[in-house]
């Protein structure tokens, strides 16, 4: 009986999130990419691996811990390379329909068998990107370092383009993963309870090929169009990309990496890391701290902690060259053009510079408190707003859309009153960052067989 009301419950979830059309669609290609031994997949993740391999590039895999069960030679050649494995559950299950003892238990019993099977995953993300308090929970207690189910869709010029049924399938799939508006949060990791969290990029594979069915060149635009959304913007890509469809998005993902490692100019260069890598960075920045204090001509910034996180100013062009004064070790940065803005950017430990103005943000809220912290914990300096200073910037509106805008704006070196400073976001000058990553739902037709009708 519980069997099949897992069995029901699970297809009906599918329908819902997909539409009619998109569910029938997609039992069509499970059964054209999957077979009853795993040759099928492991031949899709070979090719998946061959691209990132011509590009030199990491990623990051999930895996569903029971198929990883029944299959362990599938991910043998990954166990030394530069993909790295985290869990993807125990089984494909929607942990928000689970209660918190059931989501601490899928969490245990996939960590315990990735374990056993000689893996060492460093991180989780959910099936159907949901995870649960009691998921959070016990990826924490475990010591994961990051957890990657949280999604953020971008904006898309294709997706006015679509007819009713695309538009459909477009927000069942943006409404089933209760995925956040690009416009009201910034894509950054974020740490709670000592655990790193990343924002996972939608429109993905899912969505485009499965979904929508779009022609290669279409797929294409899209994501570099994300690419360089983030790139102008100084954040974080995190696409994904599951090994079944390697074929279909083979073409894409090297352009994608193409265009990443194209971006070499000095304060402009793509960073391409696994989930593990930016979680280490992300940890070893958050625990940085910023310090700025007055000198005789204006303030002298300097990072206090964490080797390797620098301090940042950013300020227009056309006060570059007149203000700054690099000490302490401080680079000097030149001019460059993110996104059509033209901006200077100088890094290092510790920075002189002169300026009237205090290099931060005055927060003018009626609470202004909480946007003070929220803005600190980017690396920002920010404080209250104080009666006669005068500011790089302010902000009044504290919405999560007028503070994602901001912090956007000011990266760009647009609207600033002076020079601001603030923690570099990313590590060597990279000036944004991507993250090719895919799950491992399933490596045979049984392990589907076996989701729908309730096996372990």
């Amino acid at each position: 009986m519980a069997q099949a009301l897992s069995s029901s419950i699970t297809l009906s979830r599918s329908i819902r999130s997909k539409g009619g059309g998109a569910f029938a669609r997609r039992v069509g290609l499970i059964l054209r990419r999957f077979g009853w031994d795993p040759a099928p997949l492991a031949r899709s993740m070979a090719l998946y691996a061959g691209v990132l391999r011509e590009q030199q590039a990491p990623a990051t895999w999930t895996v569903t811990a029971n198929a990883a069960r029944r299959h362990p030679e599938v991910l043998a050649p990954y166990r030394d390379s530069p993909v790295e494995l985290g869990l993807h559950g125990w089984r494909h299950t929607d942990h928000q329909c689970a209660n918190v003892l059931t989501q601490r238990a899928e969490v245990r019993c996939a960590a315990d068998e990735l374990a056993r099977l000689g893996l060492q995953p460093a991180g989780w993300r959910s099936p159907y990107l949901r995870s649960g308090l009691g998921t959070l929970d016990e990826v924490t207690a475990r010591g994961l370092r990051w957890e990657a189910s949280a999604s953020l869709e971008f904006p898309c010029a294709g997706k006015a383009a679509l007819d009713a049924r695309g538009a459909d399938t477009w927000e069942r799939a943006v409404a089933f993963y209760s995925a956040a508006a690009w416009e009201a949060r910034l894509a950054l990791p974020w740490v709670a309870d000592g655990l790193v969290r990343f924002p996972t990029a939608l429109p993905d594979d899912e969505m485009l090929i499965d979904r929508l069915n779009l022609p290669t060149a279409d797929i294409t635009a899209i994501w570099l169009a994300m690419l360089q959304r983030t790139h102008a913007d100084g954040e974080l890509l995190v696409m994904q990309l599951h090994p079944e469809r390697a074929r279909d998005f083979a073409a894409p993902l090297a352009a994608l990496l193409d265009r990443a490692r194209s971006a070499r100019k000095p304060g402009l260069g793509i960073w391409i890391a696994s989930l593990g890598e930016i979680a280490d960075w992300w940890l070893r920045r958050s625990a940085a701290r910023l310090s700025l204090e007055p000198s005789a001509t204006g303030w002298v910034a300097a990072v206090e902690g964490a080797a390797g996180v620098q301090v940042e100013c950013i300020y227009p062009l056309v006060t570059a060259e007149a203000s700054l004064v690099a000490v302490g070790g401080a680079s000097r940065g030149a001019s460059v053009i993110a996104g059509g803005t033209r901006w200077a950017r100088h890094v290092g430990r510790k920075i002189e510079f002169e300026s009237s103005v205090w290099p931060g943000i005055g927060v003018g809220a009626a609470e202004p408190g909480p946007v003070v912290e929220r803005l600190r914990a980017l690396g920002m300096a920010a404080e209250r707003r104080a009666p006669g200073r005068a500011y790089a910037a302010t902000l009044d509106e504290p919405s999560d859309a007028a503070l994602a805008a901001l912090v956007r704006r000011l990266g760009r070196g647009e609207g600033l009153a002076g020079p601001l400073v603030r923690l570099a976001v990313w590590p060597e000058g990279y000036r944004s960052v991507l993250a090719i990553t895919g799950d491992v739902c399933a490596i045979t037709l049984y392990d589907f067989a076996a989701r729908v009708a309730g096996v372990p």
